[in-house]
């Protein structure tokens, strides 16, 4: 049998531990970036959709204001706006955020 030498192990092993914490530390620098990126993401994709149901109520009620369409008109409208929402595909846009745009959107 070969003999192994103790100093060659040990270089080894250190090699492999010290290689694999700077993986383990730079992976977990770009892992809270990216989660930073997702909560930014997160957040800008609610305000668009609470500027969009906004948008839908405002224009709606206008709508309905100077007699363009009738108060079952606009209930149509809305309707068919809450009609629009996308069923939930991924797992960022989740049944829980679907449930919130329906309900902000039943308010319209």
């Amino acid at each position: 049998m070969a003999s192994i030498d103790i100093a060659t192990v040990l270089s080894a092993v250190i090699s492999v531990a010290s290689s694999s914490a700077a993986l383990a530390y730079w992976l977990e620098r770009n892992f809270t970036e990216l989660n930073v990126k997702i909560r930014e993401l997160d957040a800008r994709l609610e305000n668009l959709s609470n500027a969009l149901i906004q948008f839908s109520e405002i224009l709606t009620l206008t709508l309905e204001t100077k007699d363009i369409f009738t108060a079952t008109e606009a209930l149509h409208l809305k309707n068919v706006v809450r009609s629009l929402l996308p069923a939930p595909r991924s797992r960022y846009y989740t049944w829980e955020i679907y449930e919130k745009l329906k309900t902000s959107s039943i308010k319209i």
